[in-house]
């Protein structure tokens, strides 16, 4: 896994708002499936506790992008952490 930080569930979900119309998010117990354009990325849901706005690990979210063939650039204006 590339990259390090992390990032606030509710900034990703800003950044697929922007980049990604028409992605869905499906919450299972241990994983949250992002969906866009045929395919699924499963994100962690964050640590335990409270999951409301978890953080993410910046690589998880750039594995993500790629996987979900989302367009860098944008999500990279998105969330500068992904630089």
């Amino acid at each position: 896994m590339t990259g390090f930080g992390q990032v606030h569930w509710k900034k990703i979900r800003r950044m697929l708002d922007e980049c990604a119309d028409g992605y869905t998010v499906e919450d299972k117990m241990h994983r949250r499936w992002v969906r866009y354009q045929g395919h699924t990325y499963h994100l962690p849901l964050g640590e335990h506790g409270t999951r409301e706005n978890p953080e993410i690990e910046v690589g998880y979210v750039k594995s993500m992008v790629r996987h979900l063939q989302i367009d860098q650039r944008c999500a990279k204006r998105a969330l500068p952490q992904l630089r």
